[in-house]
């Protein structure tokens, strides 16, 4: 279930982040058990993958990548190059087009939180320095790392767009926290403001500077927002029907808008929650039709990516949900439980499997499409044949390219 957080638990999980050595993929989980290696595993320029080329459906095929298991990764451009973090070696790198290759960014130290990147290899993020984090930005292809400072004691980047515009959050004066929004490249540092609460987040952004994100109200309930081109303005996206607070996670050009919208009780929290999209311009807020999901994303041709707590992967396109779990590549190449967190305009979905027989520690894939995405009514006939409601984890049929 998603979490609206206060914001001192905000900072202090800010500060854990960046004082401690950490893999920075937050799909993957530890486990304790090993798996086996796969005999066709292949060794390309320093990543070891696994590509196979099949039929998901009658209407489409996809091609799956899986990398070793030390690496995790961070975001996915539309070229298809990975930000990511190597485990092994304790370094950044960034990946060529589609996956291929890597660059290791030898200037970043571990004592970073790294968590964006453009379409240039621009990267955003923060740092600690002098007991302060303060927001970076790199020139392209993650070169020469620039302070941009911070507006209070702390400030956290979340998302950079294509002319280098950065927005996060920081903390005011008064220990509250306001989302942010800078100019290109970095330049400039401005607060966002709330609903009339003491406290606002900042998610995600748009090529025209749009915002996204969550604002607390008067009443002390975090409502999703949007602004205006270059962050000015912020327009309240309300909620589904029957809720009363909502968050935004993402966003693409036409300003569609993906979030959860769920039910707040001041003695139970957050009760129930349920993924929605909107039309352009944040309009028109709809269910997703996934419970309890997990940090949707969407693509400029409105396809949305989200994760339900039960450990399932969906996609989301003109209107209709398919379960990306069900997908018999995965059954492939081993794995029984998926999670997927990044999709961009060619349709590359980022993320992670694991096998429950093995019980080990997620492996990261690369999941392209090499043929038309299938009509709506193929979408329906796939979910039809899965039997959403009585969906059981596939035996796994060959091993993982990786060992524990």
């Amino acid at each position: 279930m998603p979490v609206f957080p206060p914001p001192q638990e905000e900072i202090n999980d800010l500060m854990a982040a960046l004082g401690a050595e950490r893999e920075l993929n937050t799909n993957s989980i530890e486990k304790d058990k090993k798996m086996t290696k796969n005999h066709y595993s292949i060794l390309i320029a320093g990543i070891l993958s696994a590509s196979i080329a099949m039929s998901a459906n009658a209407g489409t095929e996809w091609e799956i990548k899986v990398f070793d298991k030390h690496m995790s990764f961070i975001d996915i451009n539309n070229s298809g190059q990975l930000l990511g973090y190597d485990s092994a070696i304790k370094r950044y790198f960034i990946t060529g087009p589609d996956g291929e290759g890597i660059s290791n960014i030898t200037e970043f130290s571990n004592n970073l939180n790294v968590k964006a990147f453009n379409d240039s290899g621009q990267i955003a993020g923060s740092f600690l320095k002098d007991g302060s984090s303060h927001v970076f930005i790199t020139g392209p292809n993650g070169t020469s790392m620039v302070d941009l400072g911070t507006l209070g004691k702390h400030s956290l980047a979340s998302d950079i767009n294509n002319s280098g515009q950065i927005i996060g959050q920081f903390t005011t004066p008064e220990n509250n926290t306001h989302a942010f929004i800078t100019g290109s490249n970095g330049i400039g540092m401005t607060d966002l403001g709330t609903f009339g609460g003491k406290n606002s987040y900042a998610s995600a952004i748009n090529e025209s500077g749009q915002v996204v994100g969550w604002s607390q109200t008067a009443d002390g309930i975090y409502h999703a927002f949007i602004t205006g081109p270059n962050g000015i303005g912020m327009t309240d996206l309300g909620t589904l029907p029957y809720d009363n607070a909502s968050q935004a996670t993402d966003i693409n050009d036409a300003a569609q808008v993906v979030g959860f919208s769920g039910s707040y009780s001041p003695d139970w929290g957050y009760v129930s929650t349920g993924g929605f999209i909107t039309g352009p311009n944040g309009e028109n807020m709809i269910p997703l039709g996934v419970g309890n999901p997990n940090s949707p994303k969407i693509n400029n041709s409105g396809q949305a990516i989200v994760n339900s707590d039960l450990g399932l992967a969906y996609f989301y396109s003109d209107g209709v949900l398919t379960m990306l779990s069900g997908l018999s590549i995965f059954r492939e190449v081993g794995f029984d439980e998926i999670s997927a967190f990044g999709i961009n305009d060619k349709g590359q979905i980022l993320g992670s499997g694991y096998s429950l027989e093995e019980c080990c520690k997620p492996v990261a894939f690369l999941l392209t499409p090499i043929s038309p995405v299938p009509e709506p009514s193929t979408y329906a006939m796939l979910l039809a044949g899965l039997g959403l409601l009585g969906f059981k984890p596939f035996k796994r049929k060959m091993k993982l390219p990786t060992s524990c």
